[in-house]
């Protein structure tokens, strides 16, 4: 039982499969009910024998399992004897989605350096303070599509609007209008600057 449990512990948790059932969990599991899910999932799409009943032992009431140190379900967890204390509830974790965007992090990372040098450059005066919100609003959209993708369900719009990037656009767009003073744009890109 326990070579099957090393497997389920060495698992790769950043599949594609396993994001978009945990993505689809409402409301998201707290820290105590993911182990339950990644076993109930992992029996269920990858190793039908595996006993999701299993219990690592404890010696001296620590665990060796290193299950809770994989807690927003990416990188495999590994066994170590100096594991650090679970996060409270970072399912969702802005982190763990930086985590696992790969390339495009690197992406989204290079559009908000350029909307901050156009934000800066707007505020003295070199640059057009509509385009450094335009920029800025271009930024958060690409972060959003980069971590959620584009769904047409409740849920999705939920998770988006719950992420600390997902209201940013809505903000800014009304900033966009036309006819406002162009000096108002320009104070108005410190909050966002500083976000």
């Amino acid at each position: 039982m326990a070579e099957g449990y090393q497997q389920f512990i060495d698992f790769d948790w950043s599949d594609v499969r396993w994001r978009s059932y945990l993505d689809g969990l409402y409301p998201p599991p707290n820290q105590r009910q993911l182990l339950k899910f990644k076993k109930k999932w992992y029996k269920k799409n990858v190793d039908p024998d595996f006993d999701d009943a299993y219990e690592v032992p404890t010696l001296g009431g620590g665990t060796t399992g290193g299950s809770g140190s994989d807690v927003g379900g990416c990188g495999s967890a590994k066994p170590s004897s100096a594991q650090p204390p679970p996060l409270p509830s970072t399912a969702f974790a802005d982190g763990s989605r930086w985590a696992v965007m790969g390339k495009k992090a690197t992406i989204c990372a290079i559009a908000y350096v350029i909307s901050l040098f156009m934000a800066v450059g707007s505020m003295a005066a070199v640059f057009s303070a509509y385009r450094a919100l335009l920029l800025l609003v271009t930024s958060f959209i690409l972060e959003l599509l980069a971590k959620y993708g584009l769904k047409f369900k409740t849920d999705y719009l939920h998770f988006v609007l719950l992420d600390d990037v997902g209201v940013m656009p809505i903000m800014a767009l009304t900033l966009l209008m036309p006819g406002l003073h162009p000096a108002i744009r320009v104070f108005a890109l410190g909050p966002f600057f500083v976000t």
